[in-house]
């Protein structure tokens, strides 16, 4: 992706914040409590919006927070009918009966 240049030149405040202009908030769909990944490339700042994906496939589709991570429903499918599949042999002696 190219660097775009707005023309919008902003001060960091006494906190250390800067504002974003209602434009590129608008136009990028950020909202409240949006989150952001920063990251520096010499002498330049990075901010990239995060985007919530399955910590497994990456898909962006009917994620599901569990212990602090997010996954997806076929991951968390997928995995359900493994461990099913282990507790099954575990119980029938090292027989799996499905």
């Amino acid at each position: 992706m190219m660097k775009k240049n707005t023309g919008y030149v902003r001060k960091l405040d006494g906190l250390g914040r800067v504002t974003l202009s209602k434009d590129i908030r608008n136009n990028l769909k950020i909202v409240r409590h949006t989150k952001f990944e920063l990251s520096t490339y010499g002498d330049s700042i990075i901010l990239e919006k995060v985007i919530d994906r399955c910590i497994f496939c990456n898909s962006k589709k009917k994620l599901y927070k569990y212990q602090g991570s997010l996954m997806c429903i076929n991951c968390m499918e997928k995995i359900s009918k493994r461990y099913m599949s282990i507790i099954t042999t575990r119980k029938t002696g090292g027989l799996l009966l499905a």
